[in-house]
């Protein structure tokens, strides 16, 4: 949530893949001096603190973008 504004599963998804990310790639490359578990938490926090509001504001440009490309919403498709 941002600021009481439910946001939709897919910078959830973002942010989970991202906290991976740190997990295993960067915080044991390039702060192996810190532990993981704060190391995670810091960065994850830092990249979700501001990449919510710029997603909340971004997500109906990227709609409206993508509906005359696309055909539908960016969120809408199916795998085949």
């Amino acid at each position: 949530m941002v600021y009481g504004v439910v946001l939709s599963d897919d910078s959830e998804v973002l942010i989970s893949a991202i906290q991976l990310v740190f997990q295993y790639t960067e915080c044991p490359k390039w702060y192996p001096y810190i532990e993981l578990d704060y190391c995670v938490n810091t960065l994850t926090a830092f990249f979700s603190f501001n990449y919510r509001p710029f997603y909340y504001v971004a997500h109906p440009l990227r709609d409206y973008i993508c509906i005359p490309i696309c055909g539908n919403s960016g969120q809408n498709y199916t795998i085949t």
